[in-house]
C-alpha cells in the first residue's frame, strides 16, 4: 500500500511538473502566426525561440515574450508596447525605432542591441542587462558588462 501511494504520489508530482512548464510555453500557432504575418498581439510567446527573426514593424502589443529568445532579430520599428520582455535574450537585436512604452524589461538581456530611438515611455532600462549596448540617445552602454555572460 505504502509503495502504491509513492508511485501515485510521484507520477501526480511529475504530471503537475509536465503541466506548468507547458503553461508557460510558446504557443506553435502564436509562433507560426507571428513568423508569417509579422503580428501576434497579445499572444503566448514565452520561451519562443526567435533567433535571428525578421520581426521589422511587428505587431506584438501585450503579447509575452518572457524567455523568449531573439538573438540577432529584426524588431525595428516593431510595436512592444506592454509586451513582457522579462528574460528575454535580445543578443545583437536591432530595435532601432521600437515602441517598448510599458513593457516589462526585467532581467531583459541587450548585450550587443541596437536601442536608438527606441520610445520607452514609463519604462526604464534599470533592470536590464546591458553590456556593448547602443542606448536610445546613441552612446553605448557597458553598466553590466561583468554580469553578461
Amino acid at each position: 500500500m505504502k509503495m502504491q501511494l509513492r508511485i501515485v504520489s510521484i507520477a501526480l508530482f511529475l504530471m503537475l511538473f509536465c503541466w506548468i512548464g507547458l503553461a508557460g510555453a510558446a504557443e506553435p500557432k502564436h509562433v507560426r502566426r507571428l513568423l508569417k504575418k509579422g503580428e501576434c498581439e497579445d499572444c503566448k510567446l514565452a520561451q519562443a525561440d526567435l533567433k535571428g527573426a525578421e520581426l521589422g514593424g511587428a505587431l506584438l502589443s501585450g503579447s509575452n515574450l518572457n524567455g523568449a529568445d531573439l538573438t540577432g532579430a529584426d524588431l525595428r520599428q516593431a510595436d512592444l508596447r506592454a509586451t513582457n520582455l522579462s528574460n528575454a535574450v535580445l543578443r545583437g537585436a536591432d530595435l532601432r525605432g521600437a515602441d517598448l512604452s510599458r513593457a516589462k524589461l526585467r532581467y531583459a538581456n541587450f548585450h550587443q542591441a541596437d536601442l536608438r530611438d527606441i520610445d520607452l515611455g514609463d519604462t526604464t532600462l534599470n533592470e536590464a542587462w546591458l553590456c556593448r549596448t547602443v542606448m536610445p540617445d546613441g552612446s553605448l552602454s557597458n553598466r553590466d558588462c561583468v554580469r553578461v555572460h
